[in-house]
């Protein structure tokens, strides 16, 4: 996704991104207790392509990190800034294109960590955000967290599954529907990260059918911007019968949950 048509899905989807958005418990109280471990006292967690802060804001709150929380977009930027005032959480926003951040964070560097939540795919020369994270990064010790989808990661979701052609429209990760890691991998060292580590997280969350179509004509996924208004409308009509015949509890039963997996991958980089 370029720049442009990042801005404009950002700032249309703004206000309701953190309604149809869930923050994944595991991966918060993992970073959270690391960082509570490791940096009680040390600058804050640098957070790039923050979006409405939503992972920052968990942490946070739960475990008293200060995060400096980086953007572009104002829309997405306000409504993260908005809530973490009323949850009197410890987060500084700075907007900023994350590829142009020489100068901007120099009274904050070097950082121990750096994050990036959901966010590594809508980059599409992912050497040159490894090249700008490293020069935040200590050289010795910093460590760099991109929380993201590989492998099959998205393949199993309830949308692989389910969603017409959600994998082959889904091409955001390297050509991909998911990184291949040794594609992120092979990226990112020519940046100057090298991969430390791949901590998987299974995730599942549950779901009602119409809150995951909710989710679709709400754009929860950029990739559901790859469909044709006309194209999408059938997609889901689709995915809705394949939805009441997988799950047939839902057809006489609205409010039933559905269950369904939501892998994801925390990809640990280093300096190299």
């Amino acid at each position: 996704m370029n720049r442009k048509k990042r801005t404009l899905h950002f700032r249309s989807v703004a206000e309701v991104y953190d309604q149809v958005r869930g923050t994944d418990r595991p991966v918060v109280d993992y970073l959270g207790y690391f960082f509570s471990k490791y940096c009680p006292h040390s600058p804050p967690v640098l957070d790039l392509a923050t979006g409405t802060a939503r992972y920052p804001i968990a942490i946070a709150h739960s475990f008293g990190i200060p995060f400096l929380c980086v953007d572009e977009n104002a829309s997405m930027l306000a409504v993260g800034r908005s809530k973490a005032e009323q949850l009197r959480v410890p987060l500084t926003f700075v907007k900023s294109d994350c590829l142009r951040l020489d100068g901007i964070l120099d009274p904050f560097r070097p950082f121990s960590f750096v994050t990036m939540f959901n966010a590594l795919h809508h980059f599409s020369d992912i050497p040159s955000i490894a090249y700008a994270i490293r020069h935040q990064l200590h050289p010795a010790s910093g460590r760099c967290y991109f929380y993201t989808r590989v492998g099959d990661d998205n393949v199993r979701t309830i949308w692989g599954h389910y969603f017409p052609e959600f994998v082959e429209r889904e091409r955001h990760y390297l050509g991909k529907s998911s990184f291949s890691l040794s594609c992120l991998t092979s990226a990112l060292h020519k940046g100057g990260l090298i991969v430390q580590e791949c901590i998987p997280f299974e995730v599942y969350e549950k779901h009602t059918l119409d809150e995951l179509l909710r989710k679709v004509r709400s754009y929860h996924f950029s990739t559901f911007r790859a469909y044709a208004p006309d194209e999408l409308e059938k997609a889901i009509a689709v995915f809705s019968n394949r939805i009441r015949c997988a799950f047939p509890e839902t057809r006489n039963d609205p409010t039933y949950r559905i269950t369904h997996p939501s892998p994801m991958t925390l990809v640990v980089g280093i300096p190299g």
